[in-house]
């Protein structure tokens, strides 16, 4: 367990805003270091909700990234919004690929297109270019 808390630690440092890091990494000092430490139920189901928050928000995927995008712009925006958004609001490291990425992964997942193999059919290609939700009240999980 304790393994787990360290590379948590370590990761959460790359990914998350400064103050809520050192929050979360004094934290877990406390929990490794201070043998005589208690915690109250209250602070650590706290701070287990933060970090399940901030995971799920950084692990976010390339499908959920897409939908958020396109949710921002009512259901449909165009390559060009999607990607302006995503670089704005995402909290990955974006690699040299990623416009590839979202390409690849807004296909994956239409019916309107030969990638399509089945499974969520969630974006439709409205024109070149142009996407849309197949489904407004999708959420991104």
């Amino acid at each position: 367990m304790f393994g787990h808390i360290h590379l948590i630690g370590k990761w959460l440092f790359c990914h998350l805003k400064l103050s809520t890091v050192l929050e979360l990494n004094l934290f877990r000092n406390r929990l490794l270091h201070e043998a005589s430490a208690s915690f109250s139920e209250h602070e650590i189901s706290t701070n287990i909700i933060r970090l399940e928050n901030y995971i799920r928000a950084i692990r976010r995927s390339w499908k959920d990234e897409i939908v958020n995008a396109l949710q921002a712009f009512g259901g449909k925006a165009t390559l060009g919004e999607i990607y302006a958004y995503i670089e704005s609001n995402t909290n990955r490291k974006l690699p040299e690929t990623w416009h590839a990425t979202v390409r690849y992964t807004l296909q994956i997942h239409s019916s309107d297109t030969e990638s399509y193999k089945g499974g969520e059919d969630i974006f439709q290609r409205l024109d070149k270019g142009y996407w849309g939700l197949r489904d407004n009240k999708h959420d991104a999980s």
